[in-house]
């Protein structure tokens, strides 16, 4: 497995992410009380249909609301199941670092994050920002690059198989939700 930041000039610090088997992780989503899944704007989310359903199917298996990026929001319009709520990543991002934020259901702050689709250069620096200024959250990379801010982070991977590795985990998640 590669632990090496996709871009060889992220330099995470001490502090690094643990990597993340797909396969492990139908597992860690039962011990979450309140995950958050934030959708970036990467051509993966944005231009395949299928790994959009396979999101919602995600975040409906978690019960978890969605957030999306504005420029690729109206893919996610149709989900009527599911909360979805457009907002700027770095607008939400501010809102998690304190930790009296009630959270789109006033409900309270969540306890983990779960990134998706993501540009890696931006994604990076909000993982950052929370690893230093919100420890009581955990964050989780689902992306096809190793994310060394993230607390969890996926492997460096080829497109075809991070395809192939999430829907296969998100299939985990469901069926393991129902049992």
């Amino acid at each position: 497995m590669s632990a090496t930041p996709w871009q060889i000039g992220d330099i995470p610090g001490p502090k690094q992410a643990h990597i993340l088997r797909p396969e492990v992780f139908p597992k860690i989503v039962k011990t979450l009380k309140r995950p958050l899944i934030v959708v970036g704007s990467r051509k993966e989310v944005s231009e395949d249909k299928d790994i959009a359903n396979n999101v919602v199917i995600m975040a409906k298996s978690m019960n978890s609301p969605l957030v999306v990026s504005p420029s690729i929001f109206k893919n996610f319009m149709k989900f009527k199941d599911v909360k979805v709520v457009c907002m700027g990543i770095e607008d939400l991002v501010n809102h998690l670092k304190e930790k009296e934020w009630k959270g789109f259901d006033d409900r309270g702050n969540y306890d983990s994050i779960l990134f998706v689709g993501g540009v890696y250069y931006f994604q990076s620096q909000m993982l950052s920002t929370l690893k230093h200024f919100a420890p009581h959250l955990k964050t989780f990379s689902m992306d096809r690059f190793y994310h060394p801010n993230a607390e969890f982070s996926f492997e460096n991977m080829s497109e075809v198989r991070w395809v192939q590795e999430f829907k296969g985990m998100v299939e985990m998640i469901k069926s393991s939700s129902v049992s």
